[in-house]
């Protein structure tokens, strides 16, 4: 009987171990399936000017002044505004970010915390977390700890077919203290469905 007994425990454990090891594959392919449909959610973003912005130290601005740029940021170093458009072209509602990436450069920079940003509708009127007398700073922004460098401009989510647009306006801020050394700051703008 002794060994009856055993042998009766010895496939209850190997029960529970196929069973434990069944779950754990199960639970595995779950993941992988979600990592797979996440990757063939998509965004479609349309830049009406460049995605890579330069400032350059030669014109601080007050923060009421930034905030009225009514021209298209044309070329490099020139202040206005960057617009571009963000589609869902999904079935289903998505979530997503809009993140700011510094530019490493070789010559003097400008410290982060002296550009301004800006964040409106295509009507100028202010995107949450702009919607206040504070004007956030590229430093004041949150980092995003999986993208090095890269910080957190903005997170919403939009449905099926919806399109939201934006212009982003940025300068130096009128605190900064002018030098003769030429600085710049240079920025790329990037979306991600989250």
């Amino acid at each position: 009987m002794k060994k009856q007994e055993k042998n009766s425990f010895i496939k209850s454990i190997f029960i529970v171990i196929l069973s434990f090891i069944f779950f754990v594959l199960i639970i595995l392919l779950q993941i992988k399936i979600n990592e797979y449909k996440k990757s063939l959610i998509k965004i479609d973003v349309i830049f009406n000017n460049s995605d890579i912005i330069t400032i350059n130290n030669k014109l601080p601005i007050s923060d009421a002044l930034g905030k009225t740029f009514k021209e298209k940021r044309e070329s490099t170093n020139v202040e206005g505004y960057s617009s571009f458009t963000i589609k869902n072209p999904n079935e289903k509602k998505i979530t997503y970010e809009i993140y700011l990436t510094k530019r490493v450069l070789e010559s003097n920079e400008i410290n982060p915390n002296y550009i301004k940003l800006y964040l409106t509708d295509k009507n100028d009127k202010p995107y949450a977390g702009f919607d206040t007398n504070s004007v956030p700073s590229y430093g004041s922004l949150y980092a995003l700890s999986d993208r090095p460098g890269s910080r957190l401009l903005y997170r919403d989510s939009l449905v099926s077919g919806a399109t939201a647009e934006f212009k982003l306006r940025s300068w130096l801020s009128d605190t900064y203290v002018v030098s003769t050394n030429s600085e710049d700051f240079i920025y790329d703008i990037s979306v991600r469905v989250k």
